[in-house]
């Protein structure tokens, strides 16, 4: 399948492609954006293993 349109009305549609700079910081922003879910699933782990600690204190100190 061919395209007649001329390079020109392809930019006109897609707008320029990237820069190496602007790949870069893509490829920054898609890394990051990974470690910020990576941190918030282990955020999650976090609060769940202090509120269980938490219960397992009340627990301990309703037998003394």
């Amino acid at each position: 399948m061919t395209d007649d349109r001329s390079t020109d009305q392809i930019f006109d549609i897609f707008g320029l492609p990237p820069s190496k700079r602007e790949c870069a910081l893509i490829n920054r922003i898609a890394l990051l954006g990974g470690i910020i879910l990576d941190q918030q699933e282990a955020n999650k782990r976090l609060e769940q293993q202090l509120a269980e600690a938490l219960d397992q204190i009340k627990a301990l100190k309703s037998m003394l």
